[in-house]
């Protein structure tokens, strides 16, 4: 297939059969997948490339990817099946419009005294971790298929529970209901006993976004069990493809994309959707709206209060948003393939990760990832030269605090990684060329960056739902259920293309069912 994206500064019609409001991951999939089935679709977004977080920049020759590094649920088979994000892209017919690679090994966990690296595949991950920690192989073991078995559940649970399904739960779906509450550090307990066995398999806490006493347990096995038996996957060339050809999905089936546009109002009377209003005052018809973006302005400015049922304007406002990224993005001539280190690193300054979070609220730099793109992927930057992204986990509510000490921290802290970065940088996102040392490099951030924060009370059927009191209404992306991460929301997306095309919701994820 060779189809552009093609977008123009207005809708070609007045009308369409679905709007879909945000052109990020779970906006695409919704509809593309809608458009794939024969409905006229729109899609808004307000940035200049399709994608949300999923995007990738271009600067003095780097291809930066902002928001996204690893991805699961791309493989075209394994023990649960084919991944998601792969069956998509094969229904859309655009699985050949981005090359995703398995990254091995998975990561590497740093901490003081003691690294693990952690390869791809279920056997070796077990015999790293047990090799580090003999006498916790038995528990590792057990704790590793609980969370495949949760995987296989969360996969194959209806899409709308009808009330038999959640009257059956405990008897059908045993381990999801058994765990429905509890927090990775009580489950990761129970199972492995050394505190620094534990600390060091849960050194990766930031991919469910809080730290172990506070993070859903759910929510870790199942972005765990993927990660390990399905593997994790790079976007070569960067994320913008992955978007991109989800894109391509849209408008080879008929639908449109409107960028740099905004959606000021949903349209909506007697508690039924009309349509969306544009900047500009440009009114869009409709009978079905899909909100794709944040869940705070869907509730809070898109849609008038009195439209509202009070429990869902309280439940948007009550909610607890997660935490933010902020981020470094740097160029280097430094020799890091010699180094012989993981794309992906994980560095944590105490064995205490609760305790690392803790002094984050106060505007402390204590965990971080240190990402390097361009091993194996050397295209995304200039020759002889690397891309290094540094980022660290901070409350949404973090401080005002010197940005320049933090840019400094962050960078003593890659050096444990890569010696001498701080002498060495040669490129900075966002930066002129005059200003490379550590204290003036700026630093973006990704506010909100998984949408409510995935403690046990606001994971699994604690989040937004797809359907909403409104007739005509659904909701897509990191805010609803199931989660976060870009498998999550291109699930959200499945989830509400299924729901207007009427499809059997008692189906789970997969297979598609479209």
């Amino acid at each position: 297939m060779n189809v552009s994206i093609q977008s123009s500064p207005h809708p070609t019609r007045d009308r369409y059969d679905v709007v879909v409001v945000g052109g990020g991951m779970a906006g695409l999939t919704a509809g593309a997948l809608l458009a794939c089935n024969g409905l006229q679709v729109l899609v808004v977004d307000a940035n200049d490339k399709p994608g949300g977080v999923c995007r990738t920049l271009e600067a003095s020759g780097y291809a930066i990817d902002l928001g996204v590094h690893l991805v699961s649920g791309c493989n075209r088979g394994g023990p649960f099946g084919p991944g998601t994000v792969f069956s998509i892209l094969e229904r859309l017919g655009v699985s050949d419009q981005c090359e995703l690679i398995q990254v091995d090994p998975f990561y590497t966990a740093r901490l003081p005294g003691q690294s693990l690296v952690v390869p791809a595949g279920l056997e070796p991950y077990v015999d790293a971790y047990s090799a580090a920690f003999p006498a916790e192989r038995k528990g590792f073991k057990s704790l590793v298929d609980l969370q495949a078995d949760i995987l296989r559940e969360w996969l194959t649970f209806p899409i709308t529970p009808s009330l038999t399904d959640w009257l059956s739960m405990p008897f059908t779906y045993p381990k999801l209901f058994r765990h429905r509450r509890t927090t990775m550090a009580e489950t990761i307990s129970r199972y492995i006993r050394d505190p620094k066995a534990r600390a060091l398999y849960a050194a990766i806490w930031p991919y469910p976004g809080l730290p172990p006493a506070q993070a859903s347990f759910l929510v870790w096995a199942i972005g765990m069990a993927s990660y390990v038996e399905e593997g994790a996957y790079y976007c070569r060339g960067g994320f913008q493809r992955l978007a991109n050809a989800v894109a391509m999905g849209l408008v080879s089936h008929g639908g449109d994309i409107v960028l740099e546009r905004r959606v000021e109002r949903i349209l909506v009377r007697n508690n039924m959707v009309e349509g969306v209003i544009l900047d500009g005052a440009e009114q869009v018809r409709a009978d079905t709206v899909v909100a794709a973006g944040d869940a705070r302005e869907t509730f809070g400015k898109l849609i008038p209060s009195d439209d509202l049922p009070r429990s869902w304007s309280q439940r948007t406002r009550d909610g607890k948003a997660s935490l933010s990224i902020l981020s470094l993005y740097l160029g280097t001539d430094l020799d890091i393939e010699s180094l012989g280190i993981s794309k992906e690193n994980i560095v944590q300054q105490s064995w205490d990760l609760d305790a690392n979070w803790d002094e984050a609220l106060s505007g402390g730099v204590t965990g971080m990832s240190v990402w390097v793109p361009t091993l194996g992927d050397p295209s995304i930057a200039p020759a002889d030269r690397h891309q290094v992204a540094i980022l660290i986990a901070v409350p949404p509510e973090f401080p005002d605090v010197d940005r320049s000490q933090i840019t400094e921290q962050m960078v003593y802290g890659a050096e444990q990684v890569i010696p001498n970065l701080g002498r060495h940088i040669t490129f900075a996102y966002g930066a002129d060329k005059s200003s490379l040392k550590p204290s003036e490099v700026p630093l973006n951030k990704i506010d909100a960056a998984y949408g409510w924060a995935a403690s046990p009370q606001q994971s699994g059927p604690l989040r937004l739902p797809a359907t909403t009191p409104i007739r005509g209404l659904y909701l897509a992306g990191h805010w609803t259920q199931p989660g976060h991460g870009i498998r999550g929301v291109m699930v959200s997306g499945l989830r509400a293309a299924r729901l207007i095309l009427g499809r059997d919701t008692n189906l789970g994820i997969q297979p598609l069912g479209l």
